[in-house]
């Protein structure tokens, strides 16, 4: 989900729908779609929180001026 939204983002796209598909061990598979209420650019699971709009876009340059791999989840230790 983060490349797509970077793609999205970055393209200056909108989605107006979402379709995952789920490959099962035995490869069956399960397939759902959802259309958007609105075309958007951002792909969030929250579009209430303006400060995770920020740092979407904060990520974004970062990975585009580092590498993919640049942003790690934190180790607690």
């Amino acid at each position: 989900m983060v490349q797509l939204g970077t793609r999205l983002r970055t393209d200056a796209q909108v989605a107006a729908g979402l379709t995952i598909t789920v490959r099962y061990a035995d490869g069956s598979t399960t397939t759902r779609t959802r259309a958007l209420p609105e075309a958007t650019r951002q792909l969030t699971f929250d579009h209430t929180i303006d400060k995770t709009l920020l740092i979407e876009a904060v990520q974004d340059r970062a990975r585009q001026r580092y590498g993919t791999d640049v942003i790690k989840p934190a180790l607690l230790g």
